[in-house]
């Protein structure tokens, strides 16, 4: 209900955006999608404190079920999955040596042996950022890192 009244209000906003702008401005599509896109960006940026706690109070339980999984997959590596080699960007005694394997499951992301250790890092910015256009980013820079 609170981002159906948020989209309204930022109709309304644009409408009467349209009323005040240069017609030059509004007349470019180019333009106006950029005008658009800083007022709702800004509109989000805006109301995401209030959002974010109201979401958190809503669905703790579910958040916390949420980081209790996140907690247990940490120490997943890729060849718990099954991967070939090759995909696992592993040093190669890990898979021999069950001592070097336990050091990499409880390895922090800053060990740079950890593998797509730099991807997970940047995934968990997801958190942080709040556009679509902003997550998308993200998004995208981890699937090149992960198949660089």
């Amino acid at each position: 209900a609170a981002i159906a009244s948020l989209r309204r209000e930022l109709q309304e906003l644009s409408v009467l955006l349209a009323a005040q702008l240069p017609a030059v401005v509004w007349e470019s599509a180019r333009w106006r999608r950029q005008v658009l896109e800083a007022v709702e960006e800004a509109a989000v940026r805006g109301c995401w404190r209030v959002l974010a706690e109201l979401y958190a109070a809503r669905e703790a339980e579910s958040v916390s079920r949420l980081a209790e999984l996140c907690h247990a997959l940490r120490t997943v590596l890729p060849l718990d999955l099954r991967l070939p080699r090759a995909l696992c960007a592993m040093p190669p005694e890990v898979f021999s040596d069950r001592a070097a394997l336990e050091a990499m499951r409880l390895a922090d992301l800053s060990d740079t042996r950890l593998p797509y250790a730099s991807a997970i890092r940047t995934l968990r910015t997801l958190l942080h950022v709040r556009t679509a256009r902003e997550k998308a980013r993200v998004l995208l820079e981890v699937c090149e890192e992960v198949a660089s």
